[in-house]
């Protein structure tokens, strides 16, 4: 075979080309969509599983809560009432106030405290309104107080486990996109492979392999492949002003037994680390060519 010709460049922008961009992003939107459409009901089932897990599920776990409150308070009260205790239970009152505050908002917290010292109040006897309503003050700070504190504690602690559980969900979510995509790299009948700034195959599909006649898996990996495939390493010592190249070309290529082939490239340049690297696709087309060259004779 003759010395292969010169690849004819051939850059994105005219109608063609904008079209067929404008359908690879419609395409690529549709494949994300349909990713993303059953993990939303997982991540939310995650989220659940880690509340309920930790004590934490929503509404269940509110009711239940609120009404263990609402016990407390009735057993203080009732010691208070049935029992005609020398000292006074007022202690006691803040433990409806810290169990509800779990599940209850800032002012939720306080209207409950306030509720407590209502409660408290009515127990209190042979004091003058002014000590009665010092006394009344200081309880409302101390219940306030603590229940503020124990809901900040808990909507922290709700945050933090909402936070891990969409962690693992955004790593699972990203696991199955990369498992999803290895798959597409694997399966495809074109060749793609990415490249370091000095041509070195960093990754490469199993049709890279076949079509460049290396037959064992990752025998590609690290070889500079400037002599098989000249487009790609003339591309990565292209300067063009730090921007990247989006370039689609006719070129030819050479297998690993010298002989070569001509090829469709679709190639990008990007940056990484500082260093420029590649990440093409090439398609050969010895059919076309020997088909065209046959309709021609």
């Amino acid at each position: 075979m003759g010395t292969p010709e010169p690849f004819r460049r051939r850059s994105f922008g005219g109608p063609k080309d904008s079209r067929r961009v404008r359908s690879r992003a419609l395409g690529n939107r549709r494949i994300l969509k349909a990713v993303r459409s059953p993990a939303t009901a997982r991540y939310k089932r995650v989220i659940a599983q880690v509340l309920e897990s930790m004590g934490l599920s929503r509404r269940a776990s509110r009711v239940h809560v609120l009404l263990l409150s609402v016990v407390l308070l009735s057993v203080v009260m009732g010691l208070e009432w049935f029992q005609n205790l020398e000292h006074s239970l007022e202690l006691f009152y803040v433990l409806p106030v810290v169990v509800a505050a779990t599940v209850l908002n800032r002012w939720q917290t306080l209207l409950t405290a306030v509720l407590c010292v209502c409660v408290r109040s009515l127990f209190i006897r042979g004091l003058t309104p002014v000590e009665f309503w010092l006394d009344a003050l200081m309880a409302l700070a101390a219940y306030g107080g603590t229940g503020l504190l124990v809901s900040e504690t808990s909507h922290n602690r709700r945050a933090i486990l909402a936070a891990f559980a969409r962690l693992r969900m955004e790593e699972e979510l990203r696991r199955h996109a990369q498992d999803q995509l290895r798959i597409l790299v694997e399966s495809s009948p074109a060749a793609i492979m990415t490249l370091n700034h000095r041509a070195e195959v960093l990754a490469a599909n199993r049709a890279a392999h076949e079509m460049l006649g290396f037959m064992d898996p990752g025998s590609l990996i690290g070889l500079c492949v400037a002599d098989y495939v000249p487009v790609f390493s003339g591309a990565l010592q292209v300067k063009s002003g730090g921007g990247p190249l989006h370039v689609s070309s006719a070129s030819w290529a050479k297998r690993v037994n010298g002989s070569h082939f001509p090829v469709a490239v679709w190639f990008s340049t990007y940056q990484e680390g500082g260093q420029r690297r590649l990440a093409g696709i090439l398609v050969d087309t010895s059919e076309e060519v020997r088909g065209g060259a046959g309709a021609g004779a």
